[in-house]
């Protein structure tokens, strides 16, 4: 089970990355993009503590995972959205008209 769990946690930190690659590849809007990044970037649902604890699983386990993801989030959400604008500003300013695979000739 432990060998499971990592592997869920190590999806979870690079699935806003992912998100990021595939809305880059898609027709979206920088709008779009951010919703995308917010959702997939967000912290645990709150319904999780109430939820473990009635079905008598481990409670405190699940309030301390919402507020360590929600505390987490704060930082990483305010960088996933930083890195979206830094790749968007980088396609709007980027010179069309440059070669970039033949710079040398």
């Amino acid at each position: 089970a432990g060998a499971q769990n990592e592997g869920q946690t190590s999806i979870a930190n690079v699935l806003p990355a992912i998100v990021l690659g595939v809305s880059l590849l898609l027709p979206f809007s920088a709008a779009q993009r951010f919703m995308w990044i917010v959702v997939f970037a967000a912290s645990i649902a709150t319904a999780s503590y109430p939820m473990a604890d009635a079905m008598g699983c481990d409670g405190r386990l699940a309030g301390e995972l919402v507020t360590t993801s929600t505390l987490a989030s704060v930082v990483t959400l305010f960088l996933w959205v930083l890195v979206n604008n830094a790749i968007l500003l980088w396609l709007v300013f980027l010179p069309h008209n440059i070669d970039y695979v033949n710079l040398s000739k």
